[in-house]
């Protein structure tokens, strides 16, 4: 609807985002077994190089983001 009309939406998309991120985390701390430690102005997981790659993916070309 917000994208046709272009009215602002009626909930935060911030507080979706923040509790999507919650749930994508118990996820992969499950997955790998341990417990992570995030940061949530960068967005990543804290000293956790494998935990991080499941933050992500790569992209086909031609689609990015940003």
């Amino acid at each position: 609807h917000c994208v046709r009309t272009r009215e602002k939406p009626f909930r935060n998309i911030e507080v979706a985002h923040r509790a999507a991120t919650v749930a994508h985390l118990g996820n992969i701390a499950y997955w790998l077994g341990r417990p992570l430690e995030w940061d949530p102005a960068k967005e990543e997981i804290i000293g956790d190089h494998e935990a991080n790659r499941w933050l992500d993916r790569t992209r086909r070309e031609p689609w990015s983001i940003g």
